[in-house]
């Protein structure tokens, strides 16, 4: 099989041989892209093409926090998996963990938190609700525009992202959302079944064609913070591919990625932030 495998928090001066015998007990590395980092670490990040016989997932979690010199470094899958997995007890466990440690008990933080585990493995997520508590507990992270400090979970999510590919991301982030909606919708016709008339002829008891999802009047606060959450990540990503755009357009920046790609990325982001206003119009 062949994976792509998403390698961040390399060493500012890792080699192609260096990471080729990091690789060498989980499968062959058939192809590697070096892609600029801006967070001002030093630190380096790869897209590694592996050509193995093991499962992806093990690999992933294999590599996840194991030390290159002195660095531990961060994998996550490059795509969203085919289709979905069932977690295991042990992700089930785990994602209930992070989620109480995060303060996150709405419906859709937690599905996040869950597909997160499902999509990266244990290891990461653990990771990445450590580094969210350790910076929630100093200075903290800001939302964007800088008007307020993020929640714990939302610090939890925006790290999450940035150690993940867009698709990925747009993955677990946006359709969860979806899914969401979906469970919430059938829930509510559900209920509206008119229990009292089992007898109902069929033009009755048919349910009517689903509208299109309207946003509650008054959102819960659990569901307007996660909205907010979502909000800043898409500005985050919208902020990150424009000046990626702008690098690979003056010619300062390598072409790792296509100005083409980029543009639909922004597009793409913009889109989902317009949706994301009309449901919440409260969100600035």
């Amino acid at each position: 099989m062949s994976y792509q495998i998403f390698l961040c928090d390399l060493p500012p001066d890792c080699t192609d041989e260096q990471l080729v015998a990091h690789l060498q007990p989980y499968g062959t590395l058939a192809a590697l892209e070096w892609l600029p980092s801006d967070d001002g670490t030093g630190l380096r990040r790869a897209m590694a093409t592996v050509e193995s016989d093991a499962p992806l997932l093990g690999i992933i979690g294999q590599l996840n926090q194991q030390p290159l010199g002195e660095q531990a470094i961060v994998a996550s899958p490059a795509q969203p998996p085919d289709t979905p997995g069932e977690l295991s007890k042990r992700q089930i466990a785990a994602s209930n963990e992070i989620a109480a440690n995060l303060n996150e008990k709405a419906r859709w933080p937690r599905m996040m938190i869950r597909q997160t585990v499902g999509a990266c493995g244990v290891r990461f997520a653990m990771e990445m609700m450590r580094r969210a508590q350790e910076i929630d507990a100093g200075e903290g992270m800001l939302v964007p525009d800088g008007s307020r400090r993020r929640t714990v979970g939302g610090v939890f999510f925006a790290l999450s992202r940035q150690y993940m590919t867009a698709d990925l991301g747009r993955h677990i982030f946006h359709q969860t959302k979806e899914t969401v909606k979906e469970q919430k919708a059938r829930r509510k016709q559900a209920a509206s079944a008119p229990a009292e008339e089992p007898a109902a002829t069929p033009n009755e008891d048919a349910p009517p064609d689903p509208p299109a999802p309207d946003p509650t009047p008054e959102p819960s606060p659990e569901a307007l913070e996660a909205a907010r959450q979502q909000l800043d990540a898409l500005r985050a990503d919208m902020h990150a591919a424009q000046a990626q755009l702008e690098a690979v357009k003056s010619g300062q920046a390598p072409r790792t990625t296509g100005a083409f790609t980029l543009l639909k990325q922004v597009v793409d982001t913009q889109k989902a932030i317009d949706a994301l206003l009309a449901e919440y119009p409260g969100l600035k």
